[in-house]
């Protein structure tokens, strides 16, 4: 039993000792790739233009819009400045259709501030988002053609509509 126990021995070191060394890790150098062409450099982008926000401010007598008076499509700032003592909690935009103007939507109110009126079929609404973090409204300006900002107040049968002036909305704004 004991020529067992030895030879036992003898064959772990011989059979087992050289499989164990023969696990151990080798490290196998990785295959560094190669180009055909010089790999590709950063392109710049150009810069993409300021957007110039526009300010309404609502006085109580009128509305008035300073901004630019031309833009192209885009998604635009809109500054609310209050200065009446009303809480006015409706602001919108939008634009004419069918050959309308400006003008139209001006001739169905004998004065700023004078009632409020449905808008007519040939307006269409220009659809907008709060910005928390910039706490302002953006417009989305997607439709070429006259649009214009107005603000109304409509609370126990007192009513107010103010008309902002109109901007265009262009493929290629002037210069």
């Amino acid at each position: 039993m004991i020529i067992s126990k030895k030879i036992l021995k003898i064959s772990f070191v011989i059979i087992i000792i050289p499989l164990l060394v023969g696990c151990g890790t080798s490290e196998t150098p990785v295959p560094t790739p190669t180009y055909t062409s010089p790999p590709p450099t950063s392109t710049p982008i150009p810069p993409t233009p300021t957007l110039q926000p526009f300010v309404v401010t609502l006085d109580g007598n009128e509305c008035t819009l300073s901004g630019p008076k031309e833009v192209p499509p885009g998604e635009y700032p809109f500054f609310i400045i209050n200065q009446t003592e009303l809480e006015i909690p409706f602001q919108f935009a939008r634009y004419l259709l069918d050959e309308k103007t400006y003008q139209d939507v001006l001739d169905l109110q004998s004065e700023p501030g004078e009632f409020f009126f449905p808008m007519p079929s040939w307006t269409s609404e220009v659809l907008y988002y709060y910005s928390a973090a910039d706490e302002v409204n953006i417009f989305i300006l997607d439709t070429i053609g006259e649009h214009f900002f107005y603000a109304d107040y409509d609370w126990k049968g007192i009513s107010f509509l103010w008309l902002c002036p109109p901007f265009q909305v262009v493929d290629a704004p002037s210069k």
